[in-house]
């Protein structure tokens, strides 16, 4: 990823996610472990994984400023017990991730305008594991000046 406010946005949101543990009101402890990146498919731990997709920019020259739309998916790996016939644990890590980073101000502390959810997705199960996939995609709306990549009003 070469611009660098877009590292700052993806850096924030897994910020965010850290912060999903029991201990800080959370119901699940989904936080310990997030990853920059794709989820790990060889473990059964919990874990969340937070990456940056595809990007749109839009030229706004009476501004003189580039506008952009990133794409950011939020994925998460869950470990089902086989008492959760329901998908209870899979529903409370997503209501976790929603409350962590749709709750707070949507600005991350001013490097973006908004953050929009797009919607989710229950991924199908690797054959001879207990994992739930879940994923969870944002649109993250920020700008940039022109001749400054990392440069914000």
């Amino acid at each position: 990823m070469a611009d660098p406010l877009a590292e700052q946005i993806i850096e924030a949101l897994r910020t965010r996610l850290a912060l999903i543990r029991t201990v800080n009101g959370f119901a699940t402890n989904a936080g310990v472990t997030v990853l920059h990146g794709r989820l790990r498919t060889d473990t059964d731990d919990l874990h969340l994984a937070c990456f940056a997709g595809a990007a749109g920019e839009k030229e706004d020259r009476g501004r003189n400023r580039i506008d952009v739309l990133l794409q950011v998916e939020v994925a998460a790996c869950v470990p089902v017990p086989d008492s959760d016939t329901g998908g209870r644990v899979v529903e409370l890590v997503i209501g976790d991730i929603q409350k962590a980073l749709e709750l707070p101000a949507r600005s991350l502390g001013g490097i973006a305008r908004d953050l929009t959810p797009l919607g989710r997705q229950r991924l199908a199960p690797i054959e001879g594991t207990r994992n739930e996939f879940v994923s969870l995609t944002y649109v993250v709306s920020y700008f940039r000046l022109y001749g400054s990549p990392d440069q914000r009003v």
